[in-house]
């Protein structure tokens, strides 16, 4: 990708016209991911520790949404809207039944089925449980709301003729986090002030996008709010918690969202160095990796009793089935998004004067 007057380093472009430094990202994110539940599942007392200081998991969905709005932005600069909605249903949609099912037969922990929860239930079906704070059937599932609800936001802004400008919206969505924070923090309730947070750091990656093809500086306003406004509003959302231990800690929360946004960084400064293919290929199976891992994680659990063994055969067991499921399942629906959404060109004859 050429950019006229935006940042002069071009990104390496994989093959498929995938960028590389983006599948980077994506492959480190999912894994890290990955890592965080299974030590979970089976090491005693990790989750406390990882809230308190770091969780590698929050700092692999928060590179995930940097990812997604600069890759949205990139999209949506270049489709239409109708293209756009076809091709994001036949990539998320059937995956995630798929593996939402996987989840009810193996009987995940966080299955809302377990208690009288149909209502809940059929919200999974939709994706947009983690907007209104509802129980996940597959727990990672909750960022998918959010990711929703950024496409349509940038959706409406093309169809307004205002997609550049919708990256200022991301301010409205800080101070939106800023508001639920406080409120939380009066009533002593947490709110979900998680979904503006993601929301805002959608935008963040959207502006860092726009730097490199219009040279805008807007970024710069992000970066700045993500050091210094993110931690100061992370205070009264962490004291809304009942218990200090419940949820994340000061240094847990702000410290996995700034290398989140770190690993972004790392790879976006040197995107014109080629990824490794080991990257590049995890990048390919990210989406897949991140729906299954929760059902099979849960499944080795009940097989595998010993840590040492548990941990490295649940990262490799996750990767070798969420292969399979992007071969198989996957790619094949991306193509039939992709069939139904071409463009028809006209015939020759129908072309004739």
């Amino acid at each position: 990708m050429t950019t006229a007057r935006g940042s002069s380093l071009s990104p390496v472009v994989g093959p498929a016209g995938r960028l590389d430094f983006l599948d980077g990202v994506r492959g480190v994110a999912a894994v890290a991911v990955v890592l965080e539940h299974a030590l979970e599942a089976w090491v005693p007392g990790f989750s406390r520790v990882s809230l308190t200081y770091l969780s590698v998991g929050r700092v692999g969905v928060v590179a995930f949404f940097l990812v997604s709005g600069y890759v949205i932005g990139l999209t949506l600069s270049k489709q239409t809207i109708p293209v756009f909605v076809v091709r994001r249903f036949w990539r998320l949609f059937p995956v995630y039944w798929l593996v939402l099912a996987f989840a009810i037969v193996v009987d995940l922990p966080t299955n809302p089925l377990m208690d009288p929860g149909v209502p809940v239930f059929l919200l999974n079906l939709t994706m947009l449980q983690g907007i209104v704070a509802l129980p996940s059937i597959l727990g990672s599932a909750w960022t998918l709301g959010p990711e929703l609800l950024y496409y349509a936001q940038t959706s409406i802004s093309k169809y307004l003729g205002k997609l550049e400008l919708s990256v200022y919206l991301g301010y409205l969505w800080l101070a939106l986090y800023g508001v639920l924070s406080l409120i939380g923090a009066a009533i002593g309730k947490e709110l979900p002030a998680t979904t503006p947070l993601m929301l805002f750091l959608a935008s963040f990656g959207h502006s860092v996008y726009l730097r490199d093809t219009k040279g805008s500086r807007v970024w710069i306003g992000y970066f700045l709010s993500a050091a210094i406004i993110v931690p100061l509003c992370s205070i009264p959302l962490i004291a809304s918690q009942d218990e200090p231990l419940a949820g994340y800690g000061i240094i847990g929360f702000n410290l996995s969202t700034a290398v989140g946004v770190a690993l972004f960084a790392i790879f976006y400064f040197t995107r014109g160095v080629r990824v490794a293919p080991s990257l590049l290929w995890l990048g390919g199976i990210s989406y897949a990796l991140y729906l299954i891992h929760l059902p099979l994680i849960e499944v080795l659990r009940k097989a595998v009793v010993f840590a040492p063994w548990g941990i490295p055969l649940a990262v490799v067991f996750c990767v070798v089935i969420a292969w399979g499921v992007h071969r198989l399942i996957e790619v094949p629906l991306i193509r039939v998004g992709r069939s139904l959404s071409a463009e028809r060109r006209p015939s020759a004859k129908a072309t004739t004067p």
